[in-house]
């Protein structure tokens, strides 16, 4: 593909019946020329397109059918929709995703995903014609195989309903032969026949055969792509530019959450921990920042709790393999810790939309048994010491807010776990009163209210009166404790300059105490009894002045009587 270097209007036009897209693996590199403008609208309708996927988690195969069918037809997405666009704008998009490893990955995925649903919409014509094109399958099979392959079939106890609709008659155009190492999974569920080397696979299966080349084919093509990435960088890299921009397209936040103000991320999340997660995920975060490491129960509920506050997949890999590889190791996250969090986004597995977790669930679930796991709720697990040290330390409340936190917990007998928390967000949030103590709350719930408190403008100044407030009060403090250490300074050199006199001569006093004060030689009291018969004499702030020079000082007089 050339880029010109001027911009030009796009050239790619609304699909029409005639020019719309063809179910293709992309093996050819598309020769057109195209302008900057349209190698980045390209790039970034197939990058908005991939996003839009998402909302086919959870769904039936029926209704994700009809999405996928709705997001086709969005007018947006019309460029991308003809021949020459769909070819231009994956490949721009592989290009654009392939420095970045998990990128990568989520873009072979999706292409697979798209792939799917366009081959099971097209056409009987449309999927023999893109087989016979790539030459997946072998010829079909001859007279005397079609003869024999219904009672194969049925003795192989293959469940596949398309036997029942032929009757007698196995029509010979509908199995294909291929290789086995091409449909292990199809063997496994008993949906295709094993003869030798080969696998008869009726034709409504094939897709599950072309899903598995198309993985394999896109990966390879993700190593060639970076290749050239960096050779673009090096050579063009104004191109570079314009991928980047691709992918740093921001990631629209989950709709079941209005976040208002900052969206959180790898970079700000220790911010957010500190004053809008509740204490069962500051805890997590505070475990994973200084472990390096979470067991499965305290990663599944971090991971789906930044879901749901709209932390994008590529920032909590981010945030989980900067931590986790310092204990693990690359390798060792790459197989056993990425996948779960594909999964837990639903990206992998059965795709499912899982939701963060809910106080019930984890007040009810399974408390940590060692010392090295965090997961659950600290106010249904956590001794009153262990509670209040963390509500002090972790969530920086004071210790009588701390103790009325704990009081709301044990009201009554019993655990409140809730309301105790609804407590601590008072205290945490000025007072703010957004929860109701006897209703059920959700972790994400919290984290949505703090955020929204954060945001509102009479927040802001309230805020930042209270900041002003801080800091004149930090200010005065330190004037007062060096006030404090400066008389401290002279209360030692006044003690030091006695100590000095009493151990020289006892005939004569200091210059600095008063003429009238005698201390008798045969004295058997102890030098501390004397030095603290002074500090009786001389009390609080006025010992500076008390104990100056005899001139306009009234003389104090003590006598101190000999023992025999």
């Amino acid at each position: 593909m050339q880029v010109l270097r001027s911009k030009q209007q796009s050239s790619y036009r609304p699909a029409s019946r005639v020019d719309k897209y063809e179910l293709s693996f992309y093996n050819v590199e598309p020769t057109d020329t195209v302008s900057l403008d349209d190698f980045y609208q390209l790039g970034f309708l197939r990058s908005q397109f991939h996003k839009r996927l998402l909302e086919l988690t959870g769904k039936t195969r029926e209704e994700q059918i009809n999405i996928f069918a709705a997001i086709e037809s969005d007018s947006q997405f019309r460029p991308i929709m003809t021949k020459r666009g769909d070819q231009a704008s994956h490949w721009i998009y592989k290009l654009a995703c392939a420095k970045n490893h998990e990128l990568a990955r989520t873009f072979v995925n999706s292409e697979v995903i798209i792939f799917s649903f366009r081959y099971t919409d097209a056409t009987l014509q449309q999927q023999t014609a893109f087989i016979n094109k790539n030459n997946f399958a072998y010829d079909d099979p001859d007279d005397s195989f079609k003869k024999k392959i219904k009672n194969w079939l049925q003795w192989q106890q293959v469940s596949d309903s398309t036997l029942s609709e032929y009757g007698n008659d196995v029509n010979l155009k509908d199995y294909f032969l291929v290789p086995w190492q091409r449909c292990p999974t199809l063997i496994q569920q008993r949906r295709a026949y094993l003869c030798g080397s080969v696998a008869v696979v009726h034709r409504k299966h094939l897709c599950r055969v072309f899903e598995t080349i198309m993985a394999e084919r896109l990966q390879k093509d993700m190593d060639t792509a970076a290749n050239l990435y960096e050779k673009l960088s090096k050579t063009d890299p104004r191109i570079c530019t314009y991928l980047e921009a691709i992918i740093r397209q921001p990631e629209v936040a989950s709709k079941d959450v209005s976040i208002a103000g900052a969206r959180i991320n790898n970079s700000n999340v220790d911010a957010f921990a500190a004053a809008s997660f509740p204490l069962c995920m500051m805890m997590i975060h505070r475990h994973l920042r200084r472990a390096h490491h979470l067991k499965y129960e305290g990663r599944v509920q971090y991971q789906l709790f930044l879901k749901g506050c709209g932390m994008g997949l590529e920032e909590t890999m981010a945030l989980f393999r900067g931590e986790l590889t310092q204990t693990v190791g690359d390798t060792k996250f790459e197989r056993e810790y990425a996948y779960g969090i594909r999964y837990n986004y639903g990206l992998e597995g059965k795709r499912a939309n899982f939701k963060p977790k809910s106080c019930r669930s984890m007040i009810s679930g399974p408390a940590p048994s060692t010392s090295d796991q965090c997961h659950g709720c600290p106010f249904a697990w956590m001794q009153k010491d262990e509670l209040r040290h963390a509500l002090i330390e972790t969530a920086s409340l004071t210790p009588k807010e701390a103790d009325e936190v704990y009081d709301t917990l044990v009201e009554g007998g019993g655990k409140k776990c809730e309301p105790a928390c609804a407590v601590m967000y008072y205290f945490r949030h000025g007072g703010d009163i957004s929860f109701n103590l006897q209703a059920p709350m959700n972790p994400l719930e919290y984290f949505v209210k703090s955020r929204n408190y954060y945001s509102d403008p009479e927040t802001l100044k309230q805020r930042e009166k209270e900041q002003k407030e801080r800091e004149e009060m930090k200010e005065a403090k330190e004037m007062k404790e060096m006030k404090e250490m400066k008389m401290e300074g002279e209360k030692g050199a006044l003690q030091s300059s006695v100590l000095d006199s009493a151990s020289g001569s006892s005939s004569s006093l200091p210059s600095s105490l008063p003429s009238s004060l005698s201390l008798s030689s045969s004295s058997s009291l102890s030098l501390a009894s004397q030095m603290m018969d002074i500090e009786d004499l001389v009390p609080g702030e006025e010992k500076a002045g008390a104990l100056g020079e005899d001139s306009g000082a009234k003389g104090v007089e003590m006598e101190i009587e000999s023992k025999p």
